[in-house]
């Protein structure tokens, strides 16, 4: 039996991984909104043009890279398993994957990663046609399938810290999604995000 400062320590340490966790996941979406952001592109194009021509491309890279070491640290201090992993949350994971899959038939897939110097014609354009006649945001309609669905295949204290992290962020992120497609397709998107829900069709 763990004695009372054993307990404590134990306890504490568990509290710091949960901690940590949350704050990796949150300085990674962040970073994600910080260099998405008009501004942030407007200030690159003006004082490092030749770094901006490659912009999507090297923020690709970065955010790769920063998922990876999150994940890597995830997997390998996973913390203590909460209950008995339930596989059923198998049915919720191959539903986000389908469903993130879905959501890049409205991308160019390559310029979405930034193998394109040109933007497709197509963005120009609101998509408002498959999964987007449905949600407004499909991609993060995906996260919130993938990540509890891995929870509870795993059910360890980090990658539950991982769920609460992106719960915290989706209501920001969405905002300043919104902000960002408001100021380029104007009434068009404000009609259309009143038509159609966020991430869950007919509930949020």
């Amino acid at each position: 039996m763990k004695s009372g400062a054993a307990w404590m320590k134990s306890g504490g340490q568990k509290q710091k991984n949960m901690i940590q966790t949350i704050l990796y996941w949150l300085l990674y979406y962040a970073f994600h909104s910080l260099f998405a952001a008009d501004g942030v592109k407007a200030f690159m194009q003006q004082k490092l043009p030749a770094v901006y021509r490659r912009y999507r491309l090297w923020y690709s890279v970065v955010a790769a890279a920063g998922l990876g070491a999150i994940l890597f640290s995830t997997f390998r201090h996973p913390g203590e398993q909460l209950f008995s992993p339930q596989y059923w949350g198998l049915g919720l994971l191959v539903l986000g994957v389908w469903l993130t899959l879905a959501a890049f038939r409205n991308y160019d897939f390559r310029e979405f990663f930034g193998l394109n110097d040109a933007p497709a014609a197509r963005h120009a354009e609101l998509q408002t046609t498959g999964l987007n006649a449905w949600v407004r945001h499909p991609l993060y309609s995906g996260a919130l399938c993938i990540f509890p669905g891995v929870a509870l295949c795993f059910p360890y204290e980090t990658f539950w810290a991982a769920v609460f992290a992106l719960l915290v962020y989706l209501p920001f992120g969405i905002y300043w999604e919104e902000q960002k497609l408001l100021r380029q397709f104007g009434d068009a998107y404000a009609d259309y995000r009143k038509r159609v829900r966020a991430v869950i069709p007919g509930l949020l």
